[in-house]
């Protein structure tokens, strides 16, 4: 470099050529750095997902191979709200939950409805489990005498209004906040009757039942 700032032609070149190096090195530099930063964030979020992922699957509701006792309250809160204006005078239970795959199986479930209910419920799929409902009162509470069935045609043929109540399976969230199930209700040996799938929500401590969360529903 000469005493007044300027570089010979020959010095001006290799300067202007290192001066370029450098800000291409220092582009590199700064992409790479980037680079970095965006990878570490995927792996971050990665690595939520997974954990997220885990949490869902350890949370999420199975089913259980025997009625449980959530399940049994629920049919007693649906009993209790069903007849809670017209109480049957003789009111039978079957013994034996109905498939909700044979009845529902094929149903769309409306928007509110958590899918997973739907498929804890199918997945069971023409599985029929036993209740226990003996002695009255342990598993079913309700503020009435009833009696289990295994079929209707056991039914006793009595005077006055009498009921048979059938019940799915219950699938719940995993909050137990929300219950998906099915029930049948036919009384005067089969002459009327109806059912399909109920949604259950739980305000306040209590059963709120849907009772068309699904196009599953009949009525004879």
């Amino acid at each position: 470099m000469s005493v007044f700032g300027f570089f010979p032609p020959g010095e001006q070149t290799a300067h202007t050529y290192d001066m370029c190096c450098s800000q291409q090195l220092r582009r590199v530099g700064t992409a790479r750095g980037r680079l970095v930063s965006i990878l570490s964030m995927a792996r971050a979020l990665a690595t939520a997902l997974v954990f997220i992922t885990v949490m869902l699957t350890a949370y999420a509701q199975q089913i259980p191979n025997s009625i449980s006792r959530d399940e049994y309250a629920m049919y007693s809160a649906f009993l209790k709200s069903s007849f809670a204006k017209r109480p049957p005078q003789h009111l039978f239970i079957s013994s034996h939950t109905f498939s909700y795959a044979d009845a529902c199986g094929r149903a769309h479930a409306k928007a509110v409805v958590p899918d997973s209910l739907v498929q804890q419920l199918r997945a069971f799929g023409k599985t029929e489990y036993k209740l226990e409902l003996s002695p009255q009162g342990r598993n079913l509470r309700i503020p009435r005498r009833y009696k289990a069935v295994d079929d209707w045609r056991h039914v006793p043929e009595k005077p006055g209004i009498y009921w048979l109540v059938t019940f799915s399976r219950v699938a719940f969230d995993g909050t137990h906040t929300k219950a998906l199930f099915a029930y049948r209700s036919s009384c005067a040996t089969g002459q009327c009757g109806g059912g399909g799938g109920v949604y259950a929500n739980k305000e306040k401590g209590a059963w709120v039942f849907e009772f068309e969360p699904t196009d599953c529903q009949w009525m004879y």
